[in-house]
């Protein structure tokens, strides 16, 4: 059995793997406040699930966490004081009754990358995904022997994005290629854009497309619109599920504006990185912050400004953008893994 874990900058999401069912058996989700640090959030799982896995033993532990993996240890990203280790996994999971777990720090967009080859593995089907731009044919494309590279994007709680790179013909494959791509500096591309960095009419600062593409960011968003268009009060106890809603009603004018400047930065962000990662084969979404954008603002956002690029826009617009549907891929990404290591095989993420 592998004890799976996605743990992100607000939400720890376990689950149990059992690789003879191909299939996660138990999952539950903690939100981090909760707890004090992960291991009394593990150990609350763990517990649990006492008594679950009968003769079975937990043989594998991956956690894909939300931020840089150094020599088996990482920083939660927004989590002050909840740095994990590899050895103090082990030591708790073993105080459980499993001795010979051996745990796997992953990052977090790593583990999205494993999930999506292993949901193509499984078998993609319409649920998994809704089509954004372009065409895409999942199954035929996990068939073919070219290589290719893949993007996954998430604006969250920050801004994660991620390569994977698939060559049959080279070995170890495939690669996840994780990157701290969305502290890129951020570039305007529009009239709205630009005021987002002259709201005075003077130049601001330099901003990184992570101050907008995250739930902080559409907050962000949200007020200048308020106070430089609007010149009504700023309203920071709003977040960015508020902000959606309010949008969606139609009755809150800076809401709107919000939302829609911060989908056509997402498609000029992943229209950029589709050139910076050669990226041939498809741009994956992910997230709560994109699932809760309407599919008719999403769609005719990345239409418009996503190939918008000054170079390359026929090589942007072959490449289809799809927003992933199915919520355990972190959890499936995390158990390739774990199957991965088990079978002694090579695995790459870096």
């Amino acid at each position: 059995m592998f004890l799976c874990c996605d743990l992100g900058g607000s939400i720890g999401a376990w689950g149990i793997f059992d690789p003879d069912k191909e299939k996660l058996e138990h999952k539950r989700q903690f939100e981090n406040t909760a707890f004090p640090h992960i291991y009394l959030m593990m150990d609350q799982y763990l517990s649990e699930v006492k008594g679950y896995f009968g003769e079975k033993k937990i043989t594998r532990i991956v956690i894909g966490a939300a931020g840089p993996i150094d020599s088996g240890m990482v920083k939660i990203t927004n989590n002050e004081g909840w740095t994990i280790s590899e050895a103090e996994i082990e030591k708790h999971v073993s105080d459980h009754g499993f001795p010979e777990a051996q745990c796997v720090l992953i990052n977090d967009f790593a583990a999205l990358g494993y999930g999506v080859i292993k949901l193509e593995r499984i078998g993609i089907t319409e649920e998994d995904y809704l089509s954004v731009h372009g065409r895409y044919h999942p199954n035929e494309r996990s068939r073919s022997n070219r290589e290719s590279r893949s993007l996954i994007c998430g604006p969250g709680e920050g801004l994660g994005i991620a390569s994977i790179i698939n060559s049959p013909s080279q070995l170890p494959s495939p690669i996840i290629l994780t990157s701290e791509g969305g502290h890129h500096t951020f570039a305007a591309e529009s009239p709205d854009q630009f005021r987002l960095l002259y709201p005075n009419g003077e130049y601001g600062e330099i901003k990184s497309y992570e101050q907008f593409l995250s739930k902080r960011g559409l907050v962000d968003l949200y007020n200048h619109y308020l106070k430089h268009s609007f010149e009504k009060p700023t309203d920071w106890d709003a977040d960015a599920k508020s902000v959606m809603e309010r949008a969606k009603t139609g009755s809150d004018q800076a809401a709107s504006d919000a939302v829609e400047v911060f989908a056509e930065i997402l498609a000029n962000f992943c229209g950029n990185s589709v050139l910076t990662f050669n990226c041939n084969d498809t741009v994956y979404l992910w997230g709560g912050v994109v699932r809760d954008l309407s599919k008719g603002l999403l769609t005719s956002r990345f239409k418009t400004f996503y190939p918008k690029r000054r170079e390359h826009r026929s090589r942007v617009d072959h490449v289809p953008v799809v927003l992933l549907q199915n919520p355990d891929i972190p959890l499936l990404g995390c158990a390739y893994r774990a199957e991965q290591e088990a079978l002694a095989k090579p695995v790459i993420s870096v």
